[in-house]
């Protein structure tokens, strides 16, 4: 059986919020992250539907994404905050 965070089962639309959640993170990431660290002044005038980041292909995600899905998997696969093993995944990571 399946535990969210606090342990009680997870029904499946509650894990269809989980993921549902992840996935907007992802795609919201994906959106702003041409635009990460970028100033106003250095945006303006510039085509935003066609603006590219160095070698990075539309769609990528920045490791704000990676590691919160690090987390929630270690969350979910050790029932909870388990820090040593949060420590080595964010280590296997880098």
């Amino acid at each position: 059986m399946e535990a969210n965070l606090v342990g009680k089962p997870a029904g499946d639309k509650m894990k269809e919020r989980y993921i549902a959640a992840l996935l907007g993170l992802a795609a919201g990431d994906a959106l702003g992250f041409p635009f990460e660290g970028a100033r106003r002044e250095e945006l303006a005038g510039v085509n935003l539907c066609y603006f590219e980041r160095g070698d990075f292909p539309p769609g990528t995600w920045s490791d704000d994404t990676s590691l919160t899905f690090i987390t929630a998997e270690s969350l979910v696969e050790r029932k909870g905050l388990d820090l040593a093993d949060l420590g080595q995944r964010f280590l296997r990571w880098l």
